[in-house]
């Protein structure tokens, strides 16, 4: 659990999103392998006032092959 708002905390949780997304494979093997990567945090804190929903799911694609 996440208890203090640390600065830049959305850059870090997707830091390591990615970080665990890496570390399924190992050197030859397969792409196709690949598992999807799941951050869950619960903060003490709002991180986007602007929005009100309490669920928010991102996704990371490059938006010329969706």
């Amino acid at each position: 659990m996440q208890m203090l708002a640390y600065r830049h905390y959305e850059k870090r949780i997707l830091y390591y999103g990615c970080r665990l997304h890496q570390q399924q494979l190992h050197e030859g093997e397969d792409y196709v392998q690949l598992r999807p990567t799941v951050s869950i945090s619960f903060l003490d804190h709002v991180l986007f006032p602007e929005v009100h929903e309490e669920h928010l799911r991102f996704r990371l694609w490059d938006e010329g092959h969706r």
